[in-house]
Parts: C-alpha cells; sequence; structure tokens
C-alpha cells in the first residue's frame, strides 16, 4: 500500500502506479481511503484502515488530540495524511513501520519527493509545523514470564495462516519460531553458518524449513536492483536488502515475520555488552537505537512492496518496547548477552543447545557480506544522486 498527495498529487500518484485519487491525495488500495484520509497502514485484522483510523482521528477534539487517540489505541504500523479545515495533517506510527515523507505541500510513502522523512510518533502540520511527536517511555519490570506473555499476545495478533517466518536458527528467530507455527524460511551461501544453523535448529524444533541458497552470482546480479530500491545506498543496507530480496523472490505468500529488534530490546550487539562492562548506560544506548530502528525499516519496506509483500515485527510492538526498556541492564548482560531473553527462551520450553547457540548478524551469517565487499567499486557506481535517479 503506498498514498501520496498535495500540488504535484496527479504527478506522484502516476510515477507510484496508483489510481485511486481523493482530491489532493491517493492511495494504492481502496482500504487505505476514506473520506479526508489516506493511510498506509497494517493493523493486524482490521480490514478497513483508513475507515478505522479515520473514525479515531476524529474522536479529538482537535488534529493533535486525534492523532495522541490514535497513538494510544491502535497496534499495528501506518502512515496517513489526514485533512481537517482545509489543512493536511501527517502522522507515523511512534515505531515507524510504515515511512511517509514530505517536502512543502506534497507528501508521499516513498521518497520519490526528495523530501524529509515524518519521524515515528510525529504529527506534521504542512508544509513544515512539526505539531508533536510521541516519545517512547520506560516501564518498569524484570520479569521475564510477562514479557513473554506480551511477545506470546502480539505474535499472534501478527501471524497469520500462510506467512513464513525468516529464520537464521539463533535465538531471537527460534523464539518466535517456538510461539507459531509459521513456515521457517533461511537464505544464504551453501555454506554459510545461516543455513546450517537454520537447519539443525528447524530439525530439533520439528519443523519444515524453506532453505534459499544462493550464488556469489546471484549476490552480484541482484546488487543493481536491490540499489534501485533503497532509499540510501550504504554496504549494510544492500546486504540486508539482498538477503530480503531473496527472500520475497522466492516466498510464495504475502506475509513475512521478522525478528529484527530483538538486538536492540534485549542487549544482542557487542557495543552495549562493552558499554555496560564500561560502565556506561547502556539503556539509553538501546533506546536511541530504536529510536531509529526506523530507518532500517524503511530499507526493508521498499524491498518488499517491491514484492508486494508485507512484513511483520512482533519484537516491534510498541507496549513490548516500552515494557524491556525499563528492564534493568545487568539482567541483559549477566552473566551473558541477551540473558534476559534467553530466561524468556527457557520459560517457554525451547531447548537448551538453542537457548545457549551464538549468532552471527544476518549479513555475516549468510555469507552475503564477503561478496558485497568485494564489490564495494559498483556500489559507488551505483550510488551517485540516488534521490534525483529514483525520480
Amino acid at each position: 500500500m503506498r498514498i501520496c498527495g498535495g500540488t504535484r498529487v496527479g504527478e506522484l500518484a502516476a510515477s507510484m502506479g496508483m489510481t485511486l485519487q481523493q482530491g489532493t491525495m491517493a492511495c494504492s488500495h481502496p482500504e487505505g481511503t476514506s473520506e479526508n484520509m489516506v493511510c498506509d497502514a497494517d493493523l493486524y485484522g482490521i480490514p478497513n484502515p483508513a475507515q478505522y483510523l479515520n473514525a479515531l482521528f476524529d474522536q479529538g477534539k482537535d488534529p493533535i488530540d486525534g492523532a495522541k487517540i490514535i497513538f494510544d489505541t491502535v497496534e499495528g504500523g501506518y502512515a496517513c495524511a489526514a485533512r481537517k479545515d482545509g489543512v493536511t495533517y501527517l502522522l507515523r506510527d511512534p515505531v515507524g513501520l510504515k515511512p511517509l515523507y514530505y517536502c512543502g505541500l506534497n507528501f508521499a510513502s516513498q521518497n520519490v519527493i526528495c523530501g524529509q522523512p515524518v519521524l515515528p510518533g510525529e504529527v506534521v502540520q504542512l508544509p513544515n509545523s512539526i505539531r508533536y511527536r510521541h516519545v517512547l517511555e520506560e516501564t518498569s519490570t524484570d520479569d521475564p514470564a510477562e514479557v513473554l506473555d506480551m511477545l506470546r499476545k502480539t505474535t499472534g495478533k501478527q501471524v497469520e495462516r500462510g506467512s513464513a517466518l525468516m529464520f537464521s536458527g539463533g535465538i531471537d528467530s527460534t523464539v518466535l519460531a517456538f510461539l507459531t507455527d509459521s513456515l521457517l524460511i533461511s537464505c544464504g551461501l551453501q555454506s554459510s553458518q545461516d543455513i546450517a544453523n537454520a537447519r539443525e535448529a528447524a530439525s530439533i524444533l520439528e519443523r519444515e524449513l524453506l532453505e534459499i541458497v544462493v550464488s556469489p552470482q546471484d549476490i552480484v546480479r541482484a546488487i543493481p536492483h536491490v540499489c534501485a530500491l533503497l532509499p540510501e545506498i550504504t554496504l549494510l543496507n544492500v546486504e540486508i536488502g539482498l538477503l530480503l530480496f531473496f527472500i520475497c523472490q522466492e516466498y510464495k505468500g504475502t506475509l513475512l515475520i521478522s525478528g529484527q529488534g530483538a538486538d536492540e530490546l534485549f542487549g544482542g550487539y557487542f557495543k552495549y555488552e562493552r558499554a555496560y562492562r564500561e560502565g556506561i548506560h547502556v539503556n539509553s544506548m538501546m533506546k536511541r537505537d530504536l529510536e531509529n530502528i526506523h530507518l532500517g525499516l524503511e530499507r526493508d519496506h521498499e524491498v518488499a512492496e517491491h514484492f508486494s509483500k508485507t512484513i511483520r515485527y512482533p519484537y516491534l510492538n510498541l507496549h513490548l518496547i516500552e515494557a524491556v526498556l525499563g528492564i534493568p541492564a545487568y539482567l541483559h548482560f549477566v552473566p551473558r548477552r541477551k540473558e534476559f531473553l534467553r530466561k524468556m527462551a527457557t520459560m517457554a520450553g525451547i531447548p537448551g543447545t538453542l537457548v545457549s547457540r551464538p549468532k552471527k548478524a544476518l549479513q555475516y551469517g549468510s555469507g552475503i557480506h564477503h561478496i558485497v565487499k568485494n564489490h564495494t567499486s559498483l556500489l559507488n557506481a551505483l550510488s551517485g544522486n540516488h534521490c534525483q535517479k529514483r525520480m
């Protein structure tokens, strides 16, 4: 689903393949349109998200209050444009699951206007007035059972029949695999650690695994296609984008489940452990990274949208995020990284061999990093004025 609007609505709609235009606003799907609102939204079981969001927006005593009602009420990803008394307001979910950009009086869910992003939880009054921003809050908990219950509930809402879980065999995706009955998908080079780990973990869990094996030649051939989709060409974006490109290309369904966000929530990166050992306030680092996670989500959204796929992220439920942000740091790092998540996994009944398994980052475990790094000259040639090229 995509939206756009403003003084250039006809041009923007044509460039983004939209036919549903409502005055100065347009959307690619009918369920994303209602009177005075268009939205790009995935609200987990809500069949007409624009009507639902518009009704909540109208409950407010003013547009900002209406946006706050949406932020406090709605689960899922959304980016909306609403008209009120001749003024256009843009709002985006507090995690940043759906992208939205603006430039002057124009807006679009794809950055074809070389604009600036509406930040997660932000309300923008066009042309350029930031009226409000929801800030991530911390609620206090130290109980793995409580957080596991929250994760189980949000996973149950997000997973649907026929969905597939992107699976590496690491603790993040293994916990989600244990909470769902989705098909498991792994991608990488034939000799990659991710393929081997996923195969072993799927066998232990007695689950079906779809292996997508790519060659170095496949990776090099796909680089230009992936770069054409990315909001920004960086080594990390290309590596993760390639992995998602191959999965979306091979997977025949429409809904993918991702474990993204678990590292930022539960202290999975080495930099967090090092900061903790050095006495640095690591919770602030993790919160800052969660506030910026929308940058990676924008990348994933562009690749998935190209293949008409939807990605959902159980770990990035707003209430779960705010609960985990309040967990004392030592519970994440004593005696090892992700200790709190490992306790959750043990409580869920996951076998100990999978709970204790270390895991490399996706781009390293899949083997893609090594191939892409050897072709940085190709990336440099493809970079250029990326925004102008996409127009």
